[in-house]
């Protein structure tokens, strides 16, 4: 990757490189033009990291954050394909829908569909924890109060 384009190197020639981008077109780039940038080569990573935040309803109650939170730790730590150098799950912001919590941890696995396997993994069980202690994902919402005192006939109006 570099700050222009993004893909696999399909091969290396005298003056240029053959990029096969990840929308399957294949790109021509001259080596001097490589040269002058910096480029990350992602298939050398060690791990992947994940970042996510998880928003549960307002109803929540602190003992049930906390066992979740707790419950969503264990998750990480058990994970054989979760790194357990460094792994993070707090409570770290009150929303208009609710709490948020951050999760942040590293995959062992850097092939994308292992990483989006392992994503998948956490998250499902993750779903699980959030059922045992019957907390939900909080979803953008309002709630709208309807005065029918003003109303004709204190009805609601079907308009």
């Amino acid at each position: 990757q570099t700050d222009k384009l993004e893909g696999t190197v399909m091969g290396i020639a005298l003056r240029s490189t053959h990029i096969r981008t990840f929308k399957d077109a294949e790109i021509i780039v001259p080596n001097s033009t490589l040269s002058n940038t910096a480029i990350i080569n992602w298939s050398r990573m060690t791990k992947r990291k994940v970042e996510m935040s998880l928003e549960v309803t307002g109803d929540t109650t602190r003992p049930q954050l906390e066992a979740v939170i707790a419950g969503i730790k264990g998750i990480l730590a058990a994970h054989p394909d979760v790194d357990q150098e460094f792994f993070s799950v707090a409570f770290t912001e009150y929303s208009a829908n609710g709490y948020t919590l951050s999760i942040a941890y590293f995959s062992r696995l850097t092939p994308y569909p292992d990483y989006m396997r392992v994503r998948e993994e956490v998250n499902l069980q993750i779903m699980s924890c959030l059922e045992e202690q019957d907390v939900h994902p909080a979803y953008p919402a309002r709630t709208v109060y309807l005065d029918t005192s003003v109303l004709p006939e204190g009805k609601p109006s079907s308009k």
